[in-house]
């Protein structure tokens, strides 16, 4: 009891009316909410912008792929012909757009997002805790 009256001497919100310290209260909840609004915002609009450059990446995959895929049936067309020179000509630009492919898919898993929004999902978490905490 007696920690209680002193904690209470102590608030600054002793001397002030119910309505005052309600508006107060709503004025800062109204802050959190636009802070952390921001932050999704912000947030959402970095990932954004991963994610499109993983999409441009993986095209570039998926063209230098397909390229390949057609070096790879020029091939086997002229293996069939029996032109050593010819094949392994076509072999050689298979491998490497085989490789550039590879490389432009690896460039752009590397943008892929692993954890999408993972600093509000840490604020928001934080701000369930304190409010939990305050009204207890």
């Amino acid at each position: 009891m007696a920690e209680t009256a002193s904690l209470n001497s102590g608030s600054p919100f002793r001397n002030l009316s119910s309505i005052v310290i309600v508006k107060k209260i709503i004025k800062y909840l109204s802050l959190l909410a636009k802070k952390e609004f921001q932050l999704v915002k912000t947030e959402l609009q970095h990932d954004l912008r991963s994610e499109v450059f993983m999409v441009i990446w993986f095209s570039v995959a998926a063209v230098f792929g397909f390229l390949s895929l057609l070096a790879l049936l020029y091939t086997i067309i002229t293996l069939l012909n029996l032109f050593l020179d010819l094949w392994f000509s076509a072999l050689i630009m298979f491998l490497f757009l085989s490789l550039l492919s590879l490389v432009f898919l690896i460039i752009g898993y590397r943008k892929l997002v692993k954890a999408p929004l993972d600093r509000t999902k840490e604020v928001i978490k934080s701000d369930i805790g304190m409010t939990k905490r305050g009204l207890s």
